[in-house]
Formats: C-alpha cells, sequence, structure tokens
C-alpha cells in the first residue's frame, strides 16, 4: 500500500516513470482539496459511522479520486465499504438521517450480473443534496470449470487489483483525509499519463471486456497513451469474442456516447486507439464488411474522420461545428464513410430472416452501438444527403457562386438551385455538416454508378481541397439565399393552391402541386407570389398535355 498526503513525497520515485506523457499531467497533486458540498457529505458519512457505533471505514474511489488529483470537479462519487454491502450502509445512513430529524431518501439497489460482468451489487442514495453509490470492497474466486466469479469480502487490495485501470484503482480515505494507492501504480501512472491494468491485461478484460473501451475512452479523454501489453490484449481474438457475448450492446454504447461527448479531439483519439488495437470493426461492426476487410475498413474511417476532424478545426468552420450534437454526426458520419454505398437488411444476430433493408451507417448506430435512433437517422440521412451534394461539388458553377464578382443565381442552374434547396430543407441545421462530411468523400467525376452495396474504401481527399471545396460550397449556398430555407413559409397555403388550380378538395395532386412550388421558390427565392401563380397555371398546362 501506498499511502500519499502531498505530491512531493512520490516526485523522486516516479520522475523516471513513464515520461512519455507527463507534460500534459505535471500540475497532479496526490492531496485532494475537498468543495465545500464534498466535506459536508464526508463529515456526514463519517458520522452515520459514529452514531451508529460501525467500524467501517469508508473510501472514496474510482473516478472521483481521479478526476480530483487531476483538479477537474467530479459528482461521480463511489463510497466502498469494508465491511458491509451497500444496501446495508444506506439503511444506517437513512436511520441516522431519521433520528437527527433530517430527510432521508429511498435507495436504489443495483443487483450484480456476472453473466453480464457486473460483478459488484451498488446502492445508490442521495445524501445533503448529492447522489453516491455505495459499494462493498471485493475479490473474487473462480471454480475450475466456471468463468463466473464467486464475490466475497476482499481488502483494498484486493479490490484495486480487481479493478479496470490503475488511475481507477485510487482511493481517498475519508477517515484519515488520503490518497492510497494500493496498486503501487496509480498515482504514477496518472502523472505520467499512462493507461493499463493492475493486473495481466489479458486476464483483466476476459474478467469484464467492457473494460477494453473504457481503456480506450480514458485514454482518449485524457491524451494518455495505453501500455502495449494491454494494447495488445484488447487485439486477442477470445477478449474481442467475449466482448460481443459477455457485453450488451447498450454498454458499448454508453462507451462510445462518452467518446463523442468529448469532442473530435477525443472521438479521433478514440478511433485512433480502436484501430491500433484492432477493435474498430467489432465495435463499429456492418454486416457488409467482411472479416478479412476489417483491416482496410477500420483505416479508411480513420482517415475519413482524420480529415473531418481538420476541416472542423478550420477557422471559417469554427461557428457550425461547435455545437456537440451537430459535432457527433459529422463524427459518425465520416466514421463511416467506408458504408455509404451500403444497404443491410441482416439481424445482428445472424438470423436468415431478413430485416428491413436500411443504410450500413444505420445499422451501426442504431443496431450495432445502440445509440439514439435520432443519431441513426441523422447519420444515414447526412451521408445520403452528402453523395448527392458530392455531384455539385463536382460542377464548377456551384463554386463560381461563391464569389464575390459574380452573381450566384445566374452561376448556378436552375435546377441544381432546386436540389441544394431540398437538401438543406431535409438536413435544417446539420446541412453545413453534411457539406463537410462530403467534401471528404472521393469526387465521383469518372466514376461509374456505385453499387447499392459495394463498400467503397477510397481515400480520402486531400485536407486542403476538401476544406477549401466545403467552404466554398457552405458560402455559394449562403449566396443563393438557401442557408435556412426549412424555416421558409409557403407563399401559396393549400386553399390558395387549390383556388388557382381550381379544385374542389384537397388530394394528391394538391400535394404534389405543393411539393412543386416548394422547389419553384427554392429556384427563385425572391421570386413574387404574382410570379408563383403564373409559373403554376404554365406548368398545370403542361402537366394536362402529357
Amino acid at each position: 500500500m501506498v499511502v500519499m498526503a502531498s505530491a512531493a513525497s512520490q516526485s523522486a520515485s516516479q520522475s523516471n516513470q513513464h515520461a512519455r506523457n507527463a507534460s500534459s499531467t505535471s500540475s497532479i497533486s496526490a492531496s485532494i482539496e475537498l468543495t465545500e458540498d464534498e466535506s459536508k457529505l464526508f463529515k456526514t458519512l463519517l458520522e452515520v459511522c459514529r452514531a451508529r457505533e460501525l467500524k467501517t471505514t469508508l473510501r472514496a474511489a474510482g473516478g472521483w479520486v481521479r478526476d480530483k488529483l487531476l483538479g477537474k470537479s467530479s459528482k461521480d462519487i463511489d463510497v466502498a465499504l469494508d465491511d458491509m454491502l451497500g444496501r446495508e450502509f444506506a439503511q444506517h445512513i437513512n436511520e441516522h438521517l431519521q433520528a437527527s430529524g433530517k430527510d432521508s431518501h429511498r435507495f436504489a439497489v443495483i443487483a450484480s450480473n456476472p453473466d453480464q460482468s457486473k460483478h459488484l451489487e451498488t446502492a445508490t442514495i442521495r445524501v445533503e443534496g448529492i447522489d453516491i453509490d455505495l459499494v462493498n470492497l471485493r475479490a473474487e474466486d473462480y471454480a475450475d470449470n466456471s468463468r463466473i466469479p464467486t464475490m466475497k469480502f476482499g481488502t483494498p487490495t484486493e479490490d484495486a487489483m480487481r479493478r479496470d485501470l490503475t488511475i481507477n484503482a485510487l482511493f481517498y480515505n475519508l477517515q484519515t483525509g488520503l490518497v492510497e494507492d494500493f496498486t503501487g501504480n496509480g498515482l504514477s501512472d496518472l502523472q505520467a499519463g499512462y493507461v493499463r491494468t493492475p493486473l495481466a491485461p489479458r486476464d483483466t478484460l476476459l474478467d469484464d471486456p467492457l473494460r477494453a473501451l473504457r481503456a480506450v475512452r480514458f485514454a482518449a479523454r485524457y491524451g494518455f497513451t495505453i501500455d502495449p501489453p494491454l494494447l495488445e490484449s484488447m487485439a486477442d481474438a477470445d477478449v474481442q469474442k467475449a466482448l460481443e457475448t459477455k457485453v450488451s450492446r447498450e454498454r458499448w454504447g454508453v462507451e462510445v456516447d462518452g467518446m463523442l461527448k468529448g469532442g473530435a479531439p477525443v472521438f479521433t483519439r478514440a478511433v485512433a486507439a480502436m484501430v491500433d488495437s484492432t477493435l474498430f470493426p467489432v465495435v463499429f461492426h456492418a454486416p457488409c464488411i467482411p472479416a478479412e476487410s476489417g483491416g482496410v475498413y477500420a483505416a479508411c474511417a480513420q482517415a475519413h474522420l482524420k480529415l473531418a476532424t481538420t476541416i472542423m478545426q478550420e477557422e471559417w468552420a469554427s461557428g457550425f461545428a461547435g455545437s456537440i450534437d451537430r459535432m457527433r454526426i459529422v463524427m459518425l458520419a465520416s466514421s463511416l464513410a467506408p458504408l455509404r454505398h451500403c444497404i443491410v437488411s441482416e439481424h445482428l444476430d445472424g438470423s436468415r430472416k431478413k430485416a428491413r433493408p436500411q443504410p450500413a451507417s444505420r445499422f451501426v448506430v442504431a443496431t450495432t452501438l445502440k445509440l439514439r435512433s435520432k443519431d441513426a437517422d441523422a447519420v444515414a440521412l447526412v451521408q445520403g444527403s452528402a453523395m448527392r451534394l458530392r455531384s455539385h461539388f463536382d460542377a464548377s458553377t456551384v463554386f463560381r457562386a461563391a464569389s464575390d464578382d459574380e452573381d450566384a443565381r445566374s452561376c448556378v442552374p436552375e435546377e441544381v438551385r432546386e436540389s441544394l434547396g431540398w437538401i438543406v430543407k431535409d438536413l435544417r441545421d446539420d446541412w453545413r455538416g453534411c457539406v463537410l462530411v462530403a467534401s471528404t468523400f472521393a469526387s465521383l467525376v469518372g466514376k461509374q454508378q456505385e453499387e447499392e452495396d459495394a463498400v467503397d474504401f477510397s481515400e480520402p481527399r486531400d485536407a486542403d481541397v476538401a476544406s477549401e471545396e466545403a467552404r466554398l460550397v457552405i458560402r455559394a449556398i449562403e449566396r443563393l439565399g438557401l442557408d435556412s430555407c426549412w424555416e421558409w413559409r409557403p407563399m401559396l397555403d393549400g386553399p390558395k393552391m387549390m383556388e388557382v388550380l381550381g379544385m374542389e378538395k384537397p388530394g394528391k395532386e394538391l400535394g404534389l402541386a405543393m411539393r412543386r412550388a416548394a422547389g419553384w421558390q427554392y429556384r427563385f427565392p425572391d421570386g413574387t407570389e404574382e410570379e408563383l401563380v403564373k409559373w403554376i397555371k404554365a406548368d398545370q398546362g403542361q402537366q394536362q398535355q402529357q
């Protein structure tokens, strides 16, 4: 056990360990400064022990300790107990609060589920306005004929050594006010920016395969280096098979969602780590990708994401790339670029029963990762619209429309203006991100029409060329007056359109006429109602002649 009260006492022993990342975490202190709310919470928990005559040692554990040592705020407080279950201590808390005339709260108990690598029962309760999780220190025994461990109460060292990463195995002892490092490496790894497991990495990952994705997320979040033996174990076939069979897709999605919430730099680092560890084709599994093409799929996805991230960092793109919700769609659509032509109708479990056909990118987001349907639909829409936009990129007239020296509408044919209008209308606020995604796709000039189910491993475009094209297309759409066309109200509402067309009752023809009128507005944003009525009547005459 290593007990720390200040950074100075460890500086000499840590100075030469994992120096590659030391500069990024050089401000770490091994003492923790509590906020007023944290002090109040911990005081109440210690009062419970005294008032109830408990011999329990209370330790804040895991992420809260890590983040506090990194100088970051954290509300994710887990309290580890050395001699009782979390629900038992939660009951003591409520009885103490009631005896003190304070409000008590109901607590929830989340049962363990070893089959899904959830080994620890957890009690969640609100104390002093803060939600905390209560867990017991654990050790595990494995029967010779079973991969499922039997949980028993453990020592702090046993508990720390069974945790996912050394940087998440640190404790803060509430009674002593000291940071405790029972693995002997947690503080030095945190100081150096190093992600590794307390025990042999392969055993640790087989115990809970989700730890592979957690290692990726933490390394990407903090810009830390993953320990080479851990990276090698993440590529182990047994570990990857266990990830697919032992861990629910919802838990995969939670980890990937955490990577996306970190923004483009974090997600880009996470994808790079998944590519290096060969996890990418597993985590972003698509039925249309053959197993032997997994490496090419991963490399192509990484290249497109890297290019999209580079463009998002351009000064001209900062205005629309700042929203996390918009960025996550761009990041997912870029990462899944190889799937942009693919339609799949398979089930995740390989069932022979046909599923409803859908874009492969939507399948990955909704089915493989179990992310929000809203995200899945947006990614599929952005990719499909990006392919339509790509054809307009290859028409020099669109770029001429971006020039101040040209009349934008005179440069762009009517049918192209209408097409751009429908794309913007469908995408709404995501249209600029779609332009960015389209700019990373290889040019369609000289290419035959892609097959619907064809995987596209084309290299992304040159960064400078792609960035300039995206900027010019966005400017052209703005100069055409189409940048917010989804907000436009129809010049002619339903009753007026019926009057113009001489219709007695609404029907399919009215809907078609309203759509044609909307298309006319995209062609002529400054047009008048009188001009539209004249065009509608002329169009009606042509329709009747056909």
